[in-house]
């Protein structure tokens, strides 16, 4: 279906509406899915297609899908390797994936990979970590992923990957260690001499402990357990924290760190762990396509757009058009309404009291048309939908009158009335530019046309009296029953079929006279008088 006029606006303002209610930027791409249509069973394709998404979207809350959140698999280089190439080809492969050295031998690199890399080098096996990491620093995600796929499609492919992924946590979690490694031993360090130098202080021989400390060498020797058990002690944690033994610190006052050894162990802790760690992460992703998650992640992300039209419903595709308690998107607690145009009442003439809710419920007509031929729910309790080729909306301008608006208006409308296909066409407030006699020719021509080519339109008009008279012609109207406390007009934005609707200029009057002072006041009410007069 084309869109004409100012229904093109209309449509932006609904993806708009749509993606604000879907909170979830994945929303806009998934309505792109959804151009607009003229087939039927086009239509209810689509119909079905969203028909079971809403299904799937009810059983998941807006707060999940904005806390699933995508896993950031970076390429990086790493040092405590080096792939061995059997031949220039694989060595230029290699290369190219830019994770690692890439060599024709050996080198004392902590890995030399290609022992079990049957086929040609992969980034996920030179450098597995880069999808495994990823998952464990972002578990909560995966956890959420794997609840949301199990409620919404009952497969546990996810659950088997976070069991994977939580096995090798423990693995990861030493690799971490091992980077803070030189800080622990130097926190432990200054644990270890202000453990030394209390136990020294109730050392009684002669002197004090810390006396003592001053000494000679042989003074030293008598306190010499003392220094040893601590360090043994401070040793055995950092064994019971790494899980490998060394001796880092010397047996002096206060007690040092033996870089020399730290560096050495830190070697060792990164060998070891490096490696179990590697192997770890290549097995899960030879099983695993971890790069998928995120196109999962995708897919439940965008069925927030599907939550969001949970209160809709769909309409039936049929030849007329009808609607059942609609509720204007763009008003904040709107009034639900309902109108048809049918075969008999293809052409409707709107009336009524200014502000009453006209304009908005050509816009309200307008958003339902676009929604369905869309494929998707109406902002509607029910509603049947004629299947139209062009939607035309000319919607009233500020500043509107004058003879450029005028010739480019009935542009427009010969432009509407003499393309081809099934139109409906929406006009608000066509006399607004030029003068009340020439619009009621034009538009009872412009309305009889319409009229001859079989299209349904809705026009708003405050000359219901004259189109009255035309017998394919419905009038319909809303009026204003009165102000309210502060002097507001209280409207029923509902139209009666077939009644013309009452301006009621006269309550704007008494707004402006009760909420005058002075002279002004007193202009009002002569104006007042005026209605009176015409009722007599």
């Amino acid at each position: 279906m084309k869109l004409k006029g100012d229904a093109r606006e209309i449509y932006k303002k609904i993806v708009n509406y749509l993606k604000t209610e879907a909170k979830v930027k994945e929303a806009e791409e998934e309505l792109k899915k959804f151009d607009l249509v003229s087939d039927r069973r086009e239509i209810l394709k689509r119909q079905k297609f969203v028909r079971d998404l809403m299904e799937k979207a009810r059983k998941i809350s807006f707060e999940e899908l904005t806390k699933l959140s995508y896993f950031e698999f970076k390429k990086r280089f790493f040092e405590d390797r080096c792939y061995i190439a059997k031949d220039e080809e694989e060595y230029e492969k290699a290369l190219k994936i830019g994770v690692c050295e890439v060599r024709f031998s050996p080198a004392p690199f902590t890995l030399l990979l290609n022992h079990d890399i049957e086929a040609e080098p992969k980034i996920e096996h030179l450098a597995p970590e880069i999808f495994v990491v990823p998952l464990l620093q972002n578990l909560h995600s995966l956890k959420l992923l794997s609840e949301i796929e199990k409620r919404v499609e009952g497969k546990e492919e996810v659950a088997k990957i976070l069991e994977e992924v939580e096995r090798v946590k423990e693995l990861y979690e030493r690799v971490r260690e091992v980077e803070e490694l030189e800080t622990a031993v130097h926190e432990i360090l200054v644990q270890l001499n202000e453990r030394i130098e209390e136990r020294l202080e109730n050392v009684k021989i002669t002197l004090s402990g810390k006396e003592i400390l001053s000494l000679a060498e042989k003074a030293f020797e008598k306190i010499r357990d003392v220094i040893e058990e601590e360090v043994k002690a401070a040793e055995e944690k950092i064994y019971e924290k790494f899980g490998i033994y060394e001796n880092v610190f010397t047996i002096s006052y206060p007690i040092e760190v033996n870089e020399e050894k730290l560096r050495e162990l830190k070697k060792k802790l990164e060998e070891k762990h490096a490696i179990d760690f590697y192997l770890a992460c290549r097995r899960i992703v030879e099983r695993y396509d971890l790069k998928s998650l995120n196109e999962k992640i995708r897919k439940y992300r965008s069925l927030a757009l599907y939550k969001a039209l949970q209160d809709f419903a769909f309409p039936e595709i049929g030849e007329e058009l009808r609607i059942f308690r609609g509720r204007n998107l763009f008003i904040d607690n709107p009034q639900p309404i309902d109108y048809y145009l049918d075969e008999r009442n293809r052409i409707a003439i709107l009336t009524g009291a200014n502000s009453g809710g006209k304009t908005s419920l050509l816009e309200l007509v307008c958003q339902i048309v676009i929604l369905a031929h869309m494929g998707l729910p109406v902002n509607a309790e029910r509603a049947e939908i004629r299947v139209f080729d062009e939607l035309f909306f000319f919607k009233r301008k500020k500043m509107s009158y004058g003879s450029g608006a005028f010739e480019n208006t009935i542009k427009a409308f010969a432009r509407a009335i003499s393309s081809k296909g099934r139109k409906l066409i929406l006009v608000d407030e066509f006399e607004a530019i030029t003068e009340p006699g020439a619009a009621v020719k034009i538009l009872k021509k412009i309305l009889e046309l319409i009229h001859s080519a079989g299209d349904y339109a809705i026009v708003v008009s405050h000359l219901g009296e004259e189109l009255s008279k035309l017998d394919f012609v419905r009038v319909d109207g809303i009026e204003a029953v009165g102000l309210d406390e502060n002097f507001r007009l209280i409207v029923n934005r509902q139209p009666v079929f077939g009644k013309i609707g009452k301006s009621t200029p006269e309550l704007i009057v008494e707004k402006l006279r009760r909420t005058s002072k002075g002279r002004e006041k007193e202009v009002y009410e002569k104006i007042a008088e005026a209605f009176y007069d015409i009722r007599r």
